[in-house]
């Protein structure tokens, strides 16, 4: 489909940042809950009612890992669609160095697979 006014080119720098900043997000929180789920881990000097209550809390967090880890996904499959369609053509955009660094990745595999 043809985009006669311009505004995927124009839009897609300011959605692949916005795509690949909310996808770090996530993972850092994500990574900070995984850190917090090992620390409170049951341990041996604790009643069995608080060791119940911990080991209900862990598994709530690792509920939240698993919801997270799906958004992640999701986000990076976004990307890689973008990557698929645009190829090459994404060199031509100019691209904040963090945004760029983050997107680096996404460009080598497509050219792996796709060259």
């Amino acid at each position: 489909m043809e985009d006669q006014y311009g505004t995927v080119q124009r839009d897609i720098p300011k959605i692949l940042e916005a795509i690949l900043t909310f996808q770090s997000a996530v993972d850092q929180y994500r990574f900070q809950l995984e850190a917090d789920a090992v620390k409170k881990q049951p341990n041996d000097g604790l009643s069995e009612k608080e060791r119940e209550e911990l080991s209900a809390e862990v598994a709530e967090i690792e509920k939240g890992v698993d919801i997270l880890r799906g958004v992640s996904d999701a986000m990076k499959e976004g990307v890689v669609r973008i990557v698929r369609t645009f190829g090459d053509r994404l060199l031509a955009f100019r691209f904040p160095p963090r945004i760029a660094h983050k997107l680096q990745p996404f460009l080598e595999y497509h050219v792996t697979v796709e060259g």
